[in-house]
């Protein structure tokens, strides 16, 4: 895997973070992609200190016009990108039609 570039979703907490520190481990640069800005800085962090390229790229993807300019700064670092991961979720209490609307990109509220 030396050499490969990987972009993570979902790359500040749980699996996404798992999968990127594990990715990382195995040679992968890693382009890690998560709304929360502090958590994928920390997780790029912790990575550069086991000698590994990364970038942290802090966007929203319920806002699918963020995903050309995020593969392009990625592709700008790295050359190119050969492993995706998807790991991005939606959280919420999982009740309201707020969060319906962000898990299904929809503006129903009904």
């Amino acid at each position: 895997m030396t050499w490969q570039v990987a972009f993570v979703t979902g790359a500040a907490s749980g699996i996404g973070r798992a999968t990127a520190r594990l990715l990382a481990v195995e040679g992968a640069a890693v382009a890690a992609v998560d709304r929360d800005e502090a958590g994928v800085s920390g997780l790029v962090v912790e990575l550069a200190e086991l000698g590994v390229p990364c970038r942290a790229l802090a966007a929203d993807l319920a806002d699918i016009g963020a995903l050309p300019d995020l593969v392009g700064v990625a592709l700008g670092a790295f050359g190119r990108i050969d492993i995706l991961v998807n790991a991005a979720g939606v959280t919420g209490d999982g009740t309201g039609c707020s969060t319906w609307a962000r898990a299904t990109g929809s503006s129903s509220t009904e």
